[in-house]
């Protein structure tokens, strides 16, 4: 207790020596002080309710797909040749970017197993009319469990290769979305 008494009053000594009074800042500083300002509380604000509702249900492997779909943080080609660990961002079907959006509404790699999963999808109410729309898919919580699940199964994406997703008997009553699709698991599109 006393070292952290002792690291506040030198931080508080430190701190007020280097006052800057905002008149000394030029005019066209301000706005970048205020964008600071805007990015610091944004970062410290706590998640909202609808979004942990959204993941609550989820196991943790279906958090991190969905997560990783709705900021495209994820690692698809695309992702990967924007922070230069990749040559290219074009799919291996040859039809586009290999974006999550790619592989969950364009594809023809995975179009079996999409339409299997667009079955699924077709059954939930908010849905209807709604299904070649990737922000509604990836914002439904009825949805996003199926989605997961599809991204999962491409098996694109490497860290979640050797992860179970769920249990053994609803994994074998709903059964392998790309079962039949001539699409292994291993294969990487």
């Amino acid at each position: 207790m006393a070292r952290n008494e002792a690291a506040d009053e030198a931080a508080k000594k430190v701190a007020a020596q280097k006052k800057v009074k905002l008149k000394s800042v030029g005019l066209s500083a301000r706005p970048i002080i205020r964008l600071a300002a805007a990015a610091k509380q944004a970062i410290h604000q706590p998640p909202q309710k609808r979004n942990i509702a959204l993941y609550k249900s989820l196991s943790k492997p279906h958090t991190l797909i969905i997560i990783q779909m709705r900021t495209m943080y994820i690692g698809l080609q695309h992702f990967l040749y924007k922070i230069k660990a990749s040559d290219s961002d074009r799919c291996s079907c040859g039809e586009g970017s290999q974006t999550p959006r790619h592989v969950l509404l364009q594809c023809p790699l995975y179009r079996e197993a999409r339409g299997i999963m667009i079955e699924q999808l077709q059954a939930i109410k908010g849905l209807r009319g709604k299904l070649s729309d990737y922000d509604s898919l990836v914002s439904n919580l009825q949805a996003i469990r199926y989605i997961a699940e599809f991204m999962h199964q491409t098996g694109l994406l490497q860290q979640f290769r050797h992860v179970d997703m769920g249990n053994a008997e609803q994994d074998q009553e709903q059964g392998s979305l790309l079962r039949g699709s001539g699409i292994d698991v291993e294969d990487d599109g």
